[in-house]
């Protein structure tokens, strides 16, 4: 399947840029940006800038990921081509030395990868100011609106990609190091005592806390009221919640629901099941069958809705098993 990785990447980094395309314009643009893109642009919102900004992250994502065995295989170029593609059209039209990519085939994609490889210029492999440029402006853009959409998809997206990339010839313990490396470096801390390097779950000050609370939670018969009486732990369950824990996801995930401590947003709420769920969080995965059942934040879909009742209930979610 040639388009594999682009039917991942591109879904998610279109999603990332319309999201913050709503806090770009020529006021907000060189803030935004940050200095290692805004002395790129003196004009305009920044939009293409940032374009090209999130599919250099891309690219970086499927390199590192083709070399972290230290070697690239043919069922690894196989699934990428048709994302290489693009991201080669891009870097033709933005630095002269890929100028030849214009004009594509699968024989110039190892080429390609090779001057990438050595590329000290901006976007390039080896150039520090602009790597993962495309998180930095999410990251801008959460830090200073608030607004933390554009940083959690496209973190999701870069993931998503390179682990579908690491399954497509199977996984070794070098590429299991790699991938652990990567969720620290885009942002996510894995400093905990779990064994799965995906499984998101944080250390800190906080962690008894959240451990603590949603005990008490599973042990509560209305969330609404559990979340009234804990209201004070609020920051703590966004800050773990940021930091990719699920269960952190999942308490923010209710208040959302229920307007508690937040704005009632129940699409919000579903984002943050989803990224719960998909780190399989039973309760979460429960309360994402709930939203797709009635639509809440999403659209109706019983089938996805049995789907995610059936993974709940196979952990014991009471919720799910009735």
């Amino acid at each position: 399947m040639s388009n594999l990785i682009e039917s991942i990447f591109e879904p998610g980094i279109q999603k990332t840029i319309n999201s913050a395309a709503i806090h770009l314009n020529e006021k907000t643009r060189d803030e935004l940006l940050g200095p290692s893109l805004a002395h790129f642009t003196k004009a305009g919102t920044g939009k293409n800038l940032f374009t090209l900004a999130c599919y250099a992250d891309g690219l970086r994502i499927v390199f590192d990921t083709f070399l972290a065995d230290g070697k690239i295989t043919t069922k690894e170029v196989e699934v990428s081509k048709s994302f290489l593609a693009k991201v080669a059209g891009s870097y033709a039209k933005a630095r002269n030395e890929y100028a030849s990519f214009k004009s594509w085939t699968d024989a110039e994609i190892i080429p390609f990868l090779r001057i990438y490889q050595r590329d000290k210029g901006s976007f390039g492999h080896l150039h520090i100011s602009t790597k993962w440029s495309g998180i930095e402006v999410c990251k801008n853009i959460a830090k200073i609106t608030g607004d933390f959409t554009p940083l959690e998809t496209l973190r999701e997206t870069l993931l998503n990609g390179a682990k579908a990339l690491l399954m497509a010839d199977g996984v070794d313990a070098k590429e299991l190091e790699y991938l652990e490396k990567l969720y620290s470096e885009i942002g996510i801390n894995l400093k905990s005592a779990s064994s799965n390097p995906a499984s998101g779950q944080p250390s800190g000050s906080w962690q008894k806390v959240i451990e603590s609370d949603f005990a008490s939670l599973e042990k509560s018969t209305s969330s609404s009221e559990w979340l009234d009486e804990n209201l004070s732990n609020l920051k703590v369950w966004q800050q773990a919640a940021k930091e990719n824990n699920s269960k952190g996801q999942l308490i923010l995930g209710l208040c959302n629901i229920f307007g508690k401590g937040v704005e009632e947003d129940k699409n919000a709420a579903f984002r943050w099941y989803q990224l719960a769920a998909k780190q399989g969080l039973a309760r979460a995965q429960f309360s994402l069958g709930v939203c797709y059942a009635n639509g809440e934040g999403v659209e109706v879909d019983k089938k996805e809705a049995v789907r995610w009742y059936k993974l709940a209930a196979e952990q014991g979610n009471a919720g799910a098993q009735n």
